[in-house]
């Protein structure tokens, strides 16, 4: 193997460390993001309750029906354990976790032959990634180039996506959020990161009705989830909100977000968690029906 293959001794002490590589942290592959016409790239880590860390600081109703515990029960186990440690990687050191994941998006966007590709790194988080500097330095821009043949310049950037557009990637990074103010609206607007805000239900808290009303306000979709229509049924043209009549789009068609146009309801069906117990109050203050 060539010297420059060689992964920086600081990325590989850290990987060890956690006990974590870098190259999977990413999931490519589940029901969702396969319906996606551009192969998707997710970063699933724990929620609070198993990582010690509230990954979700906004979360209300939807905490106690996490999709962190959707899924094949025969392979919770080690995906858990795999989520957990991820968690842990970022929590000890969010900066160097940011190199990791470059990295892990690098070696997919290579795989993927440099075409474009979808990253939607709050699969079952609400991190403000926005707010994450990432520093490149010069060891590290040349291996990326020797082991990926993918440029990126050397220095430091206000996050992962101003990285991604400044470098010239053809990387759409999307998000869900129940963290919405004008400054992150304003961040995202400017390195092209597509966000959908989350609404929480009809026992929605207060901080939920003034973000998904800022999101009516700019122009972003509001995802809600309806769980008394079935798959085979579509859904009303329009949902009224905040005395609104707002135009639907089916969200189970695909994840793609950041295709859908604006101004818009993003229905999606309630999945109910098969492996946990979900009490009908929960339900019923979690959906919009």
């Amino acid at each position: 193997m060539k010297q420059s293959y060689l992964k920086l001794k600081s990325i590989k002490d850290f990987e060890t460390l956690n006990n974590q590589k870098s190259i999977n942290l990413l999931t490519t592959s589940q029901p969702k993001i396969d319906k996606n016409s551009l192969f998707t790239a997710v970063l699933h880590l724990s929620p609070s309750n198993l990582s010690g860390v509230d990954f979700c600081v906004n979360s209300n109703n939807c905490r106690k029906l996490c999709l962190f515990y959707s899924g094949n029960k025969l392979y919770h186990q080690a995906k858990f354990k795999a989520r957990l440690r991820k968690s842990n990687m970022f929590n000890s050191d969010k900066f160097t976790f940011m190199q990791c994941l470059l990295i892990n998006i690098c070696h997919l966007y290579r795989k993927n032959e440099f075409k474009p590709m979808n990253l939607r790194l709050n699969g079952t988080s609400d991190i403000q990634f926005l707010d994450i500097p990432i520093d490149i330095n010069l060891s590290l821009s040349n291996w990326l180039y020797n082991r990926y043949q993918i440029p990126i310049s050397s220095g430091l950037y206000k996050s992962i996506y101003h990285l991604i557009l400044e470098n010239r990637l053809s990387i759409r990074s999307y998000d869900y959020t129940k963290i919405l103010t004008p400054n992150k609206i304003y961040k995202s607007l400017d390195c092209n990161y597509h966000l959908t805000m989350s609404y929480d239900g009809k026992r929605q808290n207060e901080t939920n009705i003034k973000a998904c009303k800022l999101a009516i306000q700019k122009n972003i979709n509001i995802a809600m989830a309806f769980q008394h229509v079935k798959k085979s049924e579509c859904f009303k043209p329009t949902y009224s909100l905040y005395g609104k009549d707002i135009e639907t789009i089916d969200g189970d068609l695909s994840d793609q977000r950041w295709q859908d146009p604006k101004n818009k309801i993003v229905a999606l069906r309630y999945k109910r968690n098969q492996h946990q117990k979900m009490s009908k109050v929960d339900i019923d203050n979690f959906c919009y029906d």
